[in-house]
This record gives structure tokens, C-alpha cells and sequence, in this order.
């Protein structure tokens, strides 16, 4: 990619994955994930039943699309990784793996959700509301390949070429943090889902970072292979 502009949007994107995700999310579509031990299931599914309205469906819309940018986002980490690594290198292929993993479970949970909160009130059997709210459990299962996405972009950051240092150690922490997190809210503590909101703030740092490193210059990939192959030999 070497059109400075393409770039720039490529890498504008993680900023946006975050901000739509909590405009659509949380602001427009109110937030509040209804949980499946919330009450008896005929209370879980006249929760469900009450969400339906334009502004729910409105806004978990623009946190469907949020997650199309974080898939254009990680594309331009994988690639960046690539000219960085080298053809040979595993990582471009991780980070790429890692978040259409995340993208995909984030997706089908967004889709259960839709349907249950459309269908909710149409007499649909409550015990089954309640089943198919734990299939739509993929944004908690997602913590696991955004923390391999983050450590991925963690051993390059350290070189401060893909993102600055500080955001790098930051991804490293974070990767640490979301495995961590998972197990604990798999345990039953709710605050184990506090370093995902956390990682919302590092893709703004992450994507002001990585628009702040545009290759640019026709002859700049050619100086980051001059500085693999010195790496290397």
C-alpha cells in the first residue's frame, strides 16, 4: 500500500472501529447486554421483547459496521507486518487470523442478538431465549483472539516502525490482560470483562499511531528491507 492517502484511511479505521462501536452500542442502542441468568426466562425474554426499536437496531447496525473497519484495520497491520518481517515472517498471517476471528465471533453474536431482540415478543418459547442468549456469548470469546492480535503487533511495536513504543508495551499488557480477564469472567467476575473496554482506548492510540507512520516515500519499503536483511544476516 503505498498511496500515503489509502493509508491514512486504512489506518483511520482503528480509530473508528471504538467510536462506532460505543456511539452504536452503548449511546444510540442504550447498551445494557441482557444476560441469560438476568431472571426466570419469561422476565430475560420481556427484556429482550422491550429493546425492540429503531434507535436498538439503529445502533447495534453501527456496531455491526464498527467491526468491518477493525477488519480493514487488522489488513493493514498484516501488511505492514509483512514489508517489516518479511514474506517468510508468521506474524502477518496471526494478526490477520486473530482479528477475522474476532470480527467473525463479534458478528454472530451481534446476529443472535438481533434476532432474539426482534423476535422476543412473538411468542417465541422463553427457555429458548434464554439458549440461545449463551450461543450469543462470541463478544466474551472474542478476548481470546484480540489478545493473540495485540501480541502479535506487541513484538514488532517494541522497533516502533508499526506503532509507537509505548503503544506496543501497551498491546503487550493488554494481550496479557485480556487472557486474564476471560478466565476470570468465565469464573463469574464481571470486572474480568474491564481490559476489552480498555482495548476500545488502544486502537485510538493505535490507529493515530499507525497514521502517524505512513511509508510514503517510494523508496521507504526498500530502506525497511535493507534493515530486515541487515537484521537477518
Amino acid at each position: 500500500m503505498r498511496n500515503p492517502w489509502a493509508w491514512r484511511l486504512a489506518a483511520l479505521s482503528g480509530l473508528l472501529y471504538p467510536v462506532l462501536l460505543i456511539v452504536g452500542d452503548d449511546v444510540i442502542a442504550r447498551g445494557d447486554e441482557v444476560a441469560s441468568d438476568a431472571g426466570t426466562p419469561d422476565e430475560v425474554a420481556a427484556v429482550l421483547a422491550e429493546k425492540a426499536g429503531a434507535a436498538f437496531f439503529v445502533g447495534r447496525s453501527l456496531g455491526m459496521i464498527s467491526l468491518l473497519c477493525l477488519l480493514v484495520f487488522v489488513a493493514l497491520v498484516a501488511v505492514r507486518l509483512r514489508q517489516l518481517r518479511g514474506a517468510n515472517s508468521v506474524l502477518p498471517y496471526l494478526a490477520l487470523s486473530a482479528g477475522g476471528g474476532v470480527v467473525a465471533l463479534q458478528l454472530s453474536s451481534a446476529v443472535f442478538q438481533l434476532a432474539l431482540v426482534r423476535h422476543g415478543g412473538a411468542g417465541i418459547d422463553p427457555g429458548l431465549v434464554v439458549l440461545l442468549l449463551d450461543f450469543g456469548m462470541g463478544f466474551l470469546v472474542a478476548m481470546l483472539p484480540m489478545a493473540l492480535l495485540l501480541a502479535t503487533v506487541a513484538v514488532e511495536g517494541y522497533a516502533g516502525r508499526l506503532v509507537g513504543r509505548a503503544v506496543g508495551w501497551c498491546a503487550g499488557a493488554l494481550s496479557i490482560a485480556l487472557v486474564v480477564g476471560f478466565v476470570v469472567f468465565v469464573a463469574g467476575v464481571p470486572l474480568g470483562f474491564l481490559p476489552m473496554p480498555l482495548t476500545w482506548a488502544w486502537f485510538v492510540a493505535a490507529g493515530i499511531s499507525v497514521m502517524r507512520r505512513v511509508p510514503g516515500e517510494p523508496d521507504a519499503l526498500a530502506e525497511d528491507q535493507r534493515r530486515l536483511t541487515r537484521t537477518t544476516s
